[in-house]
C-alpha cells in the first residue's frame, strides 16, 4: 500500500517551483489531479494530462510562496492552451485563487477559480458554440452551468459570453475557437490588452 500524498498546505517554505511550462515538471504540489499515476494502482498508467481536471488552487492565506506556486501553475496552464498571460506584481491577490497572473485573448478575459477557468467575452456565435459543445461540452460549460447544457437550447438562440472550463483540453479548444472566429473575420489575434500577437496574412492563413 503506497504512502499518502502530502497536502499542498504542508509544503515547506523552501519548496521551489521549476521554471518550466511542462505541467509534469510542476507537480507533485500535493493533492492535485496532474499526477502521472494513482495510488490505487501498483503499476503507473499513462495519463492524458490535457483531459485531467485542473487542480484546486484555493488557499486560506496568501504568502509569497503560495503566489509563486500558483503563478507558475497558471502560466503553465495558459501556455498549454495558447493563451497569453503575464504576472503583474501589483495585482490584487485577495482572490479565491491567489495569483498575480492576468490573462486575455481576442477580447476575452480569463480568470482562475476553484478547479476551473472562468472565461468571459463578447460572445461566441452559435455555430461556433455548437461545435465547441460537440467537442468539449461537458468540460467547457456554457454560462458556468454545472451540467454543461447544449448552448443553443440553454441560451435560446443567443451567443454565449461566459464559460467555466474544467480541463486543459477544454481551455485549449476554447482558445482555438476564439482564434478561429477572429481569423475568419479578418482581424489579428490580440492579447488581453488589445496588442496584436499574431497578424492575419493576406491569403487568410
Amino acid at each position: 500500500m503506497s504512502e499518502p500524498r502530502p497536502n499542498a498546505d504542508e509544503l515547506s517554505e523552501t519548496a521551489k517551483i521549476p521554471a518550466s511550462n511542462n505541467l509534469l515538471d510542476l507537480f507533485p504540489l500535493g493533492d492535485t489531479q496532474y499526477d502521472a499515476k494513482y495510488d490505487t494502482e501498483d503499476e503507473p498508467k499513462p495519463v492524458n494530462l490535457l483531459a485531467k481536471p485542473f487542480p484546486n488552487l484555493v488557499r486560506r492565506e496568501v504568502t509569497d510562496l503560495i503566489l509563486d506556486q500558483n503563478d507558475a501553475i497558471l502560466m503553465a496552464e495558459l501556455t498549454a492552451a495558447g493563451i497569453p498571460g503575464h504576472i503583474w506584481q501589483w495585482a490584487d491577490t485577495r482572490l479565491e485563487v491567489p495569483t498575480r497572473v492576468l490573462a486575455g485573448l481576442c477580447r476575452w478575459k480569463f480568470k482562475r477559480s476553484w478547479r476551473y477557468w472562468v472565461a468571459s467575452g463578447p460572445g461566441l456565435p452559435l455555430e461556433f458554440a455548437d461545435r465547441l459543445y460537440q467537442r468539449v461540452g461537458t468540460v467547457c460549460r456554457v454560462d458556468g452551468h454545472g451540467c454543461g447544457p447544449d448552448p443553443r437550447r440553454y441560451l435560446g438562440g443567443f451567443a454565449c459570453d461566459l464559460y467555466h472550463v474544467d480541463t486543459p483540453e477544454g481551455l485549449r479548444e476554447l482558445a482555438d475557437t476564439l482564434k478561429e472566429i477572429v481569423r475568419q473575420a479578418g482581424f489579428p489575434i490580440t492579447n488581453g490588452y488589445g496588442k496584436t500577437i499574431e497578424q492575419e496574412t493576406t491569403d487568410g492563413r
